[in-house]
């Protein structure tokens, strides 16, 4: 049952007239419907997660416990690429007559909210709201993003990163893949261990040529915003106070601060995205009345640590020996990500280096000699593991995407791949024709190697 009719069985009301544009808009954002997570125990007040103790970004986002707060505007990039003109804003201008000599000078008003307006007002800067921003602005819909924390903040957070070949091909195809090409780690295959034996799957001869490749999520961040930023698109980095108003009508709009003392700003929308992650306030703007929450808690949870040590293995290694399972991954040749399964009830603070960097030799080591490559470790936490959705994922004009909608856990490193919006808002050429033919494959201009949704796909995982 679509939203429109289940809202009105619910008073919700009748339908909303949509303009030629918004019907773009809205067919753009449906897809983020489409997740479904079966054999979930329906909750409508799913308690927070424990914040972990350190992690990449990358597991603590899947898990659900990254803290999202508010959403902003950070002047530099709006002076300097834009000569102090974002495009899609229009602040209010207000003047005061001049005071004759003789009059009383007036008194200081407080300062007064500055309204703006966009298509569509997107919160959260992270993999999901900025891939929705670049495929809005190919579709000639213009955008305007908030987020909370600074630009250094959002790019400067290691996160992992393991692409699919689908994803680097509409990366590519898009212009926002050249330096993931020249600097990312093309992996063609993954290692099962078990019992000191290891076994290497070629996954580039199982899937007709398929490779994943190992490009962090913060990189991939740098260059949508950088690219954003180059088209003119508007980011406001730094904000705090976002509220999302009004989106059970046709004028829906946001509020927020540009620092904590500033004026309130305001920017009308057609449409409003929550891209804001599990904590951020996109979710939340749908009655509790209207929403549920599925959430299924896994029993064990895994330990991870970025240490700054050289490649022990050229793929990831899967592993289950010893006291249980290991994972032996990568960010890059300098940085390693590694983890081993845990108790998620376990305190970090039990875990001393030494006790870490043995259990991973434990349940990695072999007959053949191989050595483990140890290093400072710098970070670490344990992840406890989760999956979860939020139903519906759209009330009114407000649409739900990433993890604000749906959490899946690090395991199977699909966690960036599912923050790209939505397959079914692909620009032309690659779109499928109809429903019909997208479950039966690509229309025939689109790139071979982008499979349907429901083709495989090659992820060997985080």
């Amino acid at each position: 049952m679509d939203h429109r009719r289940r809202q009105q069985q619910q008073g919700g009301g009748g339908e909303v007239p949509l303009l030629p544009v918004e019907l773009r808009a809205a067919a753009a954002l449906l897809g983020q419907q489409q997740l479904q997570q079966a054999g979930m125990a329906v909750r409508r007040d799913v308690p927070a997660m424990r914040q972990a103790a350190g992690g990449d970004g990358l597991d603590v986002q899947e898990a659900g416990i990254r803290l999202i707060p508010g959403l902003a505007v950070e002047e530099e990039a709006r002076d300097d690429l834009h000569g102090g003109k974002v495009p899609g804003f229009r602040p209010s201008v207000h003047s005061a007559a001049p005071a004759g000599r003789d009059s009383v000078p007036p008194k200081q008003k407080p300062p007064e909210e500055k309204s703006m307006r966009t298509q569509v007002g997107i919160v959260g800067c992270g993999p999901a709201g900025l891939f929705l921003a670049h495929l809005l602005h190919r579709a000639g819909i213009e955008s305007v993003i908030l987020e909370s924390r600074s630009r250094a903040e959002v790019e400067g957070t290691i996160r992992a990163g393991v692409l699919e070949h689908w994803l680097v091909e509409m990366m590519t195809a898009m212009g926002l893949g050249a330096r993931m090409l020249r600097e990312g780690h093309f992996h063609t295959g993954i290692t099962l261990q078990w019992n000191r034996q290891r076994l290497h799957l070629d996954m580039e001869d199982l899937t007709g040529g398929r490779k994943v490749t190992v490009y962090a999520q913060h990189e991939v961040l740098k260059d949508l915003i950088a690219a954003r930023l180059a088209d003119g698109g508007a980011i406001h980095f730094g904000v705090s106070a976002t509220a999302i108003h009004a989106v059970d009508t046709d004028r829906p709009f946001l509020t927020w601060r540009a620092d904590g003392d500033g004026p309130e700003q305001r920017l009308d929308c057609d449409y409003i995205v929550g891209a804001d992650g599990f904590h951020g306030p996109g979710r939340q703007a749908i009655p509790a009345s209207r929403r549920t929450e599925y959430q299924k808690v896994y029993p064990f949870g895994w330990l991870g640590i970025l240490a700054r040590a050289p490649l022990s293995w050229p793929e990831l290694i899967y592993a289950n020996q010893g006291e249980g399972f290991a994972l032996l991954s990568t960010r890059s040749p300098e940085i390693q990500r590694m983890y081993i399964q845990c108790d998620p009830a376990d305190d970090i603070a039990r875990w001393s280096d030494d006790r870490i960097w043995a259990q991973l030799e434990a349940r990695l080591s072999t007959d053949d000699g191989w050595v483990l490559q140890r290093g400072e470790i710098f970070q670490k936490g344990i992840i406890p593991l989760r999956s979860f959705v939020c139903e519906p994922m759209q009330h009114g004009r407000l649409f739900l995407a990433g993890d604000a909608a749906h959490i899946v856990p690090p395991t199977g490193a699909k966690g960036l791949n599912r923050r790209w919006p939505t397959r079914w808002c692909w620009p032309a050429p690659w779109r499928p024709a109809t429903a019909t033919t997208a479950r039966r494959g690509w229309t025939p201009t689109a790139p071979p190697a982008c499979a349907a949704s429901g083709r495989a796909s090659a992820s060997p995982g985080p």
